[in-house]
């Protein structure tokens, strides 16, 4: 008979109402057992051998919420006790289920609420890696926040004179966007939007000048922040409320915004907004089913977008022209398209890592077509993945090994092939990974450290 064990969830807030409350719970718990308990179970343990389920009761039919609730989470075949906190953010933040995420089995449109009953987490922490910060390698390490909890889905832009730039949620207690920089005197951190829940799927880019451009998501919908020599302003994109998920930021040659993202509850669309002298201007690019999770967004030589993203388990590739917009499926070969990252190479065709099949998965586009390729495949790898192209288009990707290492890891490839490091080792580490290379190749990574610290890193190849 299996162990059973309850943890009695605390009363829950929610910034605004919303819409379906058991799909609110649900992602809200697996969520917090992500950022608050890792520790799935002890060394001994190996949930990923055992029938492990996760159970909400009870089970809540479709209602709207206005301020409070309460729920419980029952845990079966767990060989450590669970101490916790259920902090309701109202949002479906990236989480995963069988290492998916979670998100994707959201229901459609006109569909009913999920099933509440036995979903299985699968995985195991064993507290047993120790490392430096420089772990005898190539690669320099650093914390560049740890107040609190913080470092979730992080952004990093590098400046002329190579130093980083970092736009991440600071979670717990604040739940802010925040911004980090380096210059030659250290770090440098700002709380740069404290109203309501804001900060969540950031995406940085700087300007011409140096100065930062984030785009995310807030409780009054999908936001942009930019900072000039007078300070920091804040604009309202699309007022959906959370409906701006995975938001993917680029500048146009004359500094104009251009944001992708996931319009969720109850369209599920990928969705597509820039400014121009005009204002904004906001496209719905594909609603075919629910698409738009892990959007990533480019532009080419003439300003049109171009945005990787998954829907239906599919990689899907958007890319818009003087004729209008073109959709393709590129992969979809199993469970495939999570975690995009698109870069355009100096020909202007895509090139793409993501997550398929529990793999790191790679594709890129020439004159003959599609080629898709595995980089690793060690365990269940892939997640949070970052690409950037050097100067001979070469891509280089940082990513999480989910299990069974949970480390920061590496990937690039030059003429002899890819190569595969492990950056990062101390502790659970690698989530929401960003990359971009110097001025001389080198790779650049801010991520965020979920356990133990829950802090924002970042390293640099030496």
């Amino acid at each position: 008979m299996s162990e059973k064990k309850q943890v009695n969830g605390t009363t829950a807030r929610t910034a605004r109402p919303i819409c379906s409350l058991a799909f609110s719970i649900l992602t809200a718990a697996i969520c917090l057992l992500l950022f608050y308990s890792p520790l799935w179970a002890s060394p001994e343990t190996d949930l990923a051998q055992q029938d492990t389920t996760v159970r909400i009761e009870p089970a809540q039919p479709t209602v709207m919420v206005s301020e409070t609730f309460t729920a419980s989470l029952m845990i079966d075949n767990v060989g450590a006790p669970w101490a916790f906190e259920l902090e309701l953010l109202g949002i479906p933040n990236i989480v995963t289920m069988d290492g998916l995420p979670l998100g994707d089995f959201a229901p459609g449109k006109g569909e009913s609420p999920l099933d509440l009953q036995d979903l299985r987490l699968v995985g195991t922490f064993e507290n047993s890696q120790v490392a430096s910060d420089e772990n005898g390698s190539d690669w320099h390490i650093e914390t560049a926040d740890s107040e609190g909890r913080v470092g979730y889905y992080t952004s990093l832009a590098l400046d002329e004179s190579g130093y980083p730039h970092i736009s991440y949620f600071d979670s717990t207690p604040n739940y802010d966007l925040k911004y980090a920089y380096q210059d030659a005197s250290g770090w440098h951190v700002e709380t740069v939007d404290t109203d309501g829940i804001a900060g969540l799927f950031t995406s940085l880019a700087l300007d011409e000048n140096g100065y930062p451009h984030i785009s995310y998501c807030g409780g009054s919908g999908l936001k942009y922040a930019c900072r000039d020599a007078s300070g920091w302003h804040i604009e309202i994109v699309d007022s959906k409320g959370f409906a701006s998920y995975y938001t993917s930021l680029a500048l146009d040659g004359d500094g104009y915004p251009h944001i992708s993202y996931f319009d969720s509850y109850p369209n599920y669309d990928l969705k597509y907004a820039y400014r121009d002298a005009s204002g904004w201007h906001v496209e719905t690019v594909d609603s075919i089913g629910q698409v738009g999770w892990h959007t990533s967004l480019a532009l080419d030589r003439d300003g049109h977008p171009h945005i990787s993203y998954c829907g239906n388990h599919t990689l899907k590739y958007a890319y818009q022209d003087a004729s209008g917009w073109h959709v393709e499926a590129v992969d979809s070969e199993g469970r495939v398209g999570y975690y995009t990252s698109l870069s355009l190479d100096r020909s202007g065709y895509p090139h793409i890592s993501y997550l398929g099949n529990y793999d790191l998965k790679y594709v890129y586009q020439d004159a003959s077509g599609w080629h898709v390729e595995t980089v690793d495949s060690d365990g269940r790898v892939g997640f949070y993945t970052s690409l950037a192209l050097d100067e001979s288009d070469y891509p280089h990707i940082s990513y999480s090994d989910s299990y069974p290492d949970y480390d920061l890891k590496y990937a690039h490839q030059d003429a002899s092939g890819w190569h595969i490091e492990t950056v990062d080792t101390r502790g659970w580490v690698g989530w929401y990974t960003s990359l971009a290379l110097d001025g001389g190749g080198h790779a650049h990574i801010s991520y965020q450290d979920p356990y133990p610290d829950y802090d924002l890193k970042y390293a640099r190849h030496k």
